[in-house]
């Protein structure tokens, strides 16, 4: 009598599966006394997320952070962004260095455009801030005219702007969106353009007497590849 074998009939194409294989890990090797005692310091104590303090530049006002906030607070940091006046670059050093003065921990110090010069004076001297972030932004040397990057490097924004009785400047709505924001919406732009916050001129004659990014250990340098309103060559934005 002969002994048959039934075997499962499977769909055309398919094949069986097979058993997966446990994948052995290797050991981790040991930490070495320092580091784990380092390591249990940060345990115990808890290390401290430093606020980030984000500048706005010129004809603009911190709601121009508004799509950066939420992604840092995301990511569990506390976010203030400095309404400066504009009025002056020593009004607004002051006024950021009132902001820095206020967080209780450590500080990463954020500026975009003219805010690099605001935060070059305002660090100076700030035992608060551990790190300063350039966007794109000013980084003149103690003693430097804001202005002199305009002179050495000029730009299609300067013959945009439209001074009015007092002294601020502001830039002719019909080229904003070109000059000052060219990869936002047109929608937004035109809302930028009609809320912009302008900038007096006697800003791009004055300088800080120290620059902090030579006194601060750390910093992180951005330069612009593209606009028309900031400088973009290698004058722009230093490296200490």
């Amino acid at each position: 009598m002969r002994h048959i074998t039934l075997r499962p009939t499977l769909p055309r194409g398919s094949r069986p599966r097979r058993p997966r294989r446990r994948r052995v890990l290797p050991r981790s090797r040991p930490l070495q006394p320092a580091k784990r005692a380092r390591l249990g310091a940060l345990a115990s104590t808890g290390a401290a997320k430093p606020t980030i303090v984000l500048v706005h530049g010129a004809f603009a006002d911190g709601t121009g952070w508004q799509r950066v906030i939420p992604i840092l607070q995301r990511d569990g940091y506390d976010v203030i962004a400095v309404q400066n006046p504009l009025a002056s670059l020593a009004g607004d050093v002051e006024t950021t260095k009132r902001v820095i003065d206020a967080q209780k921990g450590p500080v990463v110090l954020v500026g975009h455009s003219y805010g690099g010069a605001v935060i070059t004076g305002a660090a100076a001297g700030s035992p608060n801030v551990k790190a300063l972030v350039y966007l794109a932004a000013f980084a003149p040397e103690g003693g430097e005219p804001v202005g002199a990057f305009g002179e050495k490097y000029p730009v299609d924004l300067s013959s945009a702007l439209q001074p009015d009785s007092a002294g601020f400047l502001y830039v002719d709505r019909a080229r904003f969106r070109e000059l000052f924001c060219a990869d936002v919406p047109a929608a937004d732009a035109r809302v930028a353009a009609a809320t912009q916050k302008p900038v007096h001129n006697s800003v791009f004659g004055a300088s800080v007497p120290v620059a902090a990014w030579k006194t601060i250990p750390r910093g992180t340098w951005c330069r612009r590849t593209t606009g028309r309103s900031t400088p973009s060559s290698s004058g722009s934005t230093r490296s200490g």
